[in-house]
């Protein structure tokens, strides 16, 4: 059975998210009954990968099987009845509907007692980086075939020990903890933590869409180091047009940091509202604390400039401990009071 090849008869022409490479061989019984086609049995899908611009899904596991059972009615409908797919020692349920004319909705029930990435062999674009950790829940969707972006989902899943790469990052996320309760298109995040260079975060939130993420995220850290959210710039770095999800993106984000780094320099907590907006990082109010003083910072970051502005206030802050904190050797002594 070519995949690739039934995909591109089944799915609108306009609308083809990813590439099946290989084939699967099937053993099955057919039956019918008037224009309904039944077919039940199994397939091994070990030569089976699913190619997409931002991921490559290429099982590991040679003898790899799935078990189906499909209904399907000439120019009307497909009916996933089963597809249990056992992929190693995870467990994959999936049952549906799909239907061939362009008015209707597909409707999917996915149930995951225990999926590990590595059973999956995810692999994320550019660079390959395999995606490790587990998921489970269950998930259920209704989704219009004339857009995709316009579904509905609901359920929960939930995500341990997570490590994958972010392309706005300089180190890969890892140790990733996270629930999530969807309903239409808002995703409930009671809680989540994960790790990437030497910060450690966790926090909560609420966001909404699928064409692009708005919303807000709570996120308190211990510590921070601000190293690890500023990717190192590239020499002949080009300007992108930022992708259309970019574009609808606008997530708040409230951070509470205590102790946090940025280079030398060591403040005992930082307090910030933060702002991601079509591509571009705005922090729209921060306090940075240091001893006897505090540092006020407003600005932007862009992908091809970015601008600051801030307010520093100290009281008898001795001089030995400030040139300490900003990463120089010591040397006066005394205090500093000031305003700017």
């Amino acid at each position: 059975l070519d995949l690739g090849q039934l995909w591109s008869l089944t799915s609108p022409p306009d609308q083809h998210p990813a590439l099946f490479r290989g084939s699967a061989l099937c053993r099955s019984s057919i039956t019918r009954n008037a224009d309904l086609w039944s077919v039940k049995g199994t397939a091994d899908i070990g030569d089976l990968s699913v190619d997409h611009e931002l991921f490559l899904i290429d099982p590991p596991g040679e003898t790899d099987r799935a078990t189906f059972e499909v209904d399907f009615i000439p120019e009307k409908q497909i009916r996933i009845k089963q597809l249990l797919w056992e992929p190693g020692k995870s467990r994959l349920n999936l049952s549906g509907d799909y239907p061939l004319s362009p008015e209707g909705d597909i409707t999917l029930q996915c149930s995951v007692p225990t999926l590990s990435l590595d059973d999956v062999g995810l692999q994320l674009k550019p660079g390959g980086f395999v995606a490790r950790g587990s998921l489970k829940g269950k998930l259920q969707a209704r989704i219009p075939r004339k857009d995709l972006s316009t579904g509905a989902v609901s359920g929960e899943i939930k995500g341990e020990n997570l490590s994958f790469p972010l392309t706005s990052l300089p180190s890969p996320v890892r140790e990733c903890d996270f629930s999530a309760l969807f309903s239409e298109d808002k995703i409930v995040i009671p809680s989540f933590t994960l790790m990437t260079g030497e910060s450690s975060l966790k926090g909560k939130g609420e966001l909404r869409g699928w064409k692009g993420l708005k919303g807000a995220l709570t996120v308190t850290s211990s510590p921070l180091n601000l190293s690890d959210f500023v990717s190192p710039g590239k020499e002949g770095h080009q300007k992108k047009n930022p992708s259309s999800f970019a574009e609808n993106t606008n997530i708040r984000v409230n951070l509470d940091a205590q102790p946090a780094q940025w280079e030398n320099i060591v403040t005992e907590r930082i307090t910030a509202e933060l702002l991601f907006r079509r591509g571009d990082f705005h922090i729209t109010s921060s306090q940075i604390q240091i001893d006897r003083g505090s540092l006020e910072v407003m600005g932007y970051v862009k992908e091809d400039a970015m601008a600051f502005s801030g307010h520093v206030e100290f009281k008898d802050q001795p001089m030995e401990a400030l040139l300490k904190r900003l990463g120089f050797e010591p040397g006066d002594e005394g205090s500093l009071t000031m305003e700017a």
